[in-house]
């Protein structure tokens, strides 16, 4: 299970943790996520992993569209309102974290001609596993998990492994969003 929010600030957030408002969320998910582990650690594959990423993945969620976009862009809708949202882990080396940048900003299109409606989403992790180690958390909206599968058979996927040279490995999840909370 992933929560996605967005904070001024990792301070602002551990701050929120204990909260009434916090708490009470947690009520929502028993069952689901077990609390009184330390953070990173699991039970039964139901602990708390908490990590923040620069900038903003809400945003156009909030605002219905990208600020600062070109018009047919400013169509595309939050990859949060998806049916499937992919949460593409990048673990990339400190030295390694220009060229990446530069790579995927190169071949991101290939991407976004795929999931076409859906704008992609995403950010550098703030606490890092490791001094060296650098990781970029992408999410992309899908129609379902056969259509983002079926993007690793076209021609343009070529293209997009371009950026596994820039990468020491990746992660990828197929997310839904749970309704009713």
């Amino acid at each position: 299970m992933y929560i996605v929010g967005t904070w001024e600030s990792p301070a602002h957030h551990e701050r929120f943790l204990p909260s009434v408002e916090n708490l009470g969320l947690f009520d929502l998910l028993r069952g689901e996520v077990v609390l009184g582990v330390g953070i990173g650690e699991t039970v039964e594959g139901r602990g708390i992993r908490m990590w923040h990423l620069e900038g903003d993945a809400l945003s156009s969620l909030r605002t219905g569209v990208d600020e600062g976009i070109g018009e047919e862009d400013a169509k595309k809708k939050s990859p949060f309102s998806a049916p499937i949202i992919s949460c593409n882990r990048h673990y990339i080396s400190s030295h390694n974290r220009e060229g990446f940048s530069a790579k995927f900003n190169e071949v991101k299109h290939t991407s976004e001609n795929e999931t076409k409606e859906y704008e992609i989403e995403g950010g550098w992790r703030i606490e890092k596993e490791a001094e060296d180690k650098e990781e970029w958390v992408m999410f992309c909206g899908w129609e379902s998990v056969e259509k983002h599968m079926a993007f690793s058979k076209k021609e343009s996927f070529k293209e997009w492994k371009g950026i596994v040279d820039w990468v020491e490995g990746f992660e990828v999840r197929h997310l839904r969003l749970i309704e009713g909370l």
